[in-house]
């Protein structure tokens, strides 16, 4: 790792923050939290800033739905403005990630990237959310319609029908 150029993201970061004490922990990664709802690391990989968040894990209801939605959202970064969307070696997390050339960015440049970074997790912690709550509505809503069905024939069929 190029320490000058961290360090160079750094001072960035803590000018941006107004955080003079802002260091990385001991595996390089520094990790800002903002209004207590979600969390923005920034690491090194060179010659890169990298950026990532974790934006919300995916449920176990809709799973398959809501991973679609989200490669669909990376398509040509069409709904990610340049980051990109992961789900963690968990399985479960889901994280937004994006890495800049250090060379080519000023101390302003890194502030700049922060909150547009910043911008877009806040983006995607809601957004995943309601994409979350809008596949169970639904789920829900295609189960209570198919009890219908069923109920309606087994009706037309003499039986009962009794919910679970």
């Amino acid at each position: 790792m190029s320490h000058a150029h961290f360090e160079f993201v750094l001072s960035a970061l803590r000018q941006a923050l107004d955080m003079p004490r802002l260091q990385p922990d001991a595996d390089g990664i520094c990790q800002v939290t903002f209004d207590d709802r979600f969390v923005v690391n920034v690491g090194w990989q060179e010659p890169f800033a990298v950026w990532f968040a974790p934006v919300g894990a995916v449920a176990p209801a809709g799973r398959a739905q809501v991973l679609a939605l989200l490669l669909q959202a990376n398509l040509f970064w069409r709904e990610t403005g340049g980051a990109t969307l992961a789900l963690s070696p968990d399985g479960e997390t889901v994280v937004l990630a994006y890495r800049a050339p250090v060379a080519d960015l000023s101390q302003e440049d890194i502030g700049q990237l922060l909150r547009w970074f910043a911008g877009q997790t806040d983006h995607w912690v809601a957004h995943l959310a309601g994409l979350q709550q809008g596949v169970s509505r639904h789920d829900q809503a295609h189960e209570a319609s198919s009890h219908e069905v069923h109920a309606g024939w087994l009706a037309s069929q003499g039986g009962h029908f009794h919910g679970r």
